[in-house]
């Protein structure tokens, strides 16, 4: 059983039972609202995973490094609004 516990920002602390700790960078990934145009921020984690959601428009970004030049992003809108 694995426990995340958020320690300081850009960084998750997973304790692993046995209390044994591991630290993991999660970087920074920074961009703009597809829907609103906002700036936005959230951390990619070590499986190259960065889950956003816009603070002013409420949409859901979702986005998997499969490469080092790619990435695929998937964009949901807040339940009852569409994608502007």
């Amino acid at each position: 059983m694995i426990v995340y516990n958020t320690g300081t920002i850009g960084k998750l602390y997973v304790e692993i039972v046995g209390g044994d700790f591991e630290l993991e960078d999660w970087k920074l990934s920074e961009r703009y609202c597809q829907n609103c145009g906002k700036k936005i921020k959230g951390y990619r984690n070590i499986k190259g995973v960065v889950k956003i959601t816009c603070p002013n428009c409420g949409a859901l970004y979702i986005g998997k490094q499969v490469s080092r030049r790619k990435e695929i992003v998937e964009i949901t809108a807040p339940e009852g609004r569409d994608i502007l």
